[in-house]
C-alpha cells in the first residue's frame, strides 16, 4: 500500500502543520520523525537541545494519537531510513519542509548559511574532479570518502549504533541530497500545499499565489 510520508525535522507539531493535512487528505499517513546520529554529534547540539527535541515528541505523539495516527520514529541515517520505508510501503510522495527551512536559514543568517558550503565537501570535490579530472581530484575524491567513512563509524560506535557498509554506502547520497537542497535554497521557486500554491522569492519569502483557472 502506498503511504505518504510526512517528515517531522524542527517542527514538531500536528496543529496548523499543512504539509499533514494536504499528505492526510490524499491517503494514508505516515507521521516520521528521523534521529539522525551524525546531527546529535554536531558543537552546536547539546544534550539539552535533544532533551526539548524528546519532549516535543512525546507531545507531537499523544497529539497524533488522539487523531488515530502514531508517531514513527527511527534511529539512523535518513536516506537508509526512506529507502527502507520505500521497499516496504512504497512512498506516493515525501512531505518535507526541508528545502523550505533551508530557504528560511538562509534569509535569517545569509553568512552563515553560505558558510554551510564548507560541510557539502563531497560533492566540492566530485564539482572538482568533473571540471578538472587529474591524480589530485581523484585523491581529493578519496581523501573525503576516506574522512565521511572514518566519521561515520565514530558516530555508530559513540553511540552505539550498528554501522556496517550496507548503512554506509548510502551516506554519499545523503550528502550529495544535503548539497542539493543548500544550493537549491538560492533559487527561488514554487511549493504546493494542498489547494494552496506559494512563489518563493529570491528573499526566501513565501507568498500565496492563485492558480490558474
Amino acid at each position: 500500500m502506498s503511504v505518504h510520508v510526512v517528515w517531522f525535522k524542527r517542527d514538531l507539531r500536528a496543529a496548523d502543520h499543512p504539509p499533514l493535512s494536504a499528505a492526510a487528505a490524499r491517503g494514508a499517513v505516515l507521521p516520521l520523525y528521523i534521529a539522525e546520529p551524525a546531527y546529535w554529534q554536531l558543537p552546536d547540539t547539546s544534550g539539552r537541545q535533544w532533551q526539548a527535541t524528546a519532549e516535543a515528541l512525546r507531545d507531537l505523539r499523544e497529539d497524533l494519537a488522539r487523531c488515530g495516527q502514531p508517531l514513527v520514529v527511527r534511529q539512523g541515517d535518513a536516506v537508509a531510513v526512506l529507502e527502507a520505508i520505500r521497499l516496504r510501503h512504497g512512498i506516493a510522495a515525501l512531505w518535507s519542509h526541508e528545502l523550505r527551512w533551508a530557504r528560511t536559514v538562509r534569509l535569517l543568517n545569509p553568512k552563515g548559511f553560505l558558510g554551510l558550503a564548507l560541510t557539502h565537501p563531497l560533492a566540492w570535490a566530485l564539482l572538482a574532479l568533473a571540471l578538472a579530472p587529474g591524480a589530485l581530484t581523484i585523491g581529493a575524491l578519496a581523501l573525503v570518502l576516506a574522512a565521511r567513512l572514518l566519521l561515520a563509524q565514530g558516530v555508530d560506535a559513540a553511540l552505539g549504533v550498528p554501522g556496517g557498509w550496507r548503512r554506509w554506502a548510502w551516506l554519499p547520497l545523503r550528502d550529495l541530497f544535503s548539497a542539493a537542497v543548500w544550493a537549491a535554497a538560492f533559487w527561488p521557486g514554487q511549493v504546493v500545499w494542498g489547494e494552496h500554491r506559494y512563489r518563493l522569492g529570491a528573499d526566501g519569502r513565501m507568498v500565496e499565489t492563485p492558480r490558474a483557472p
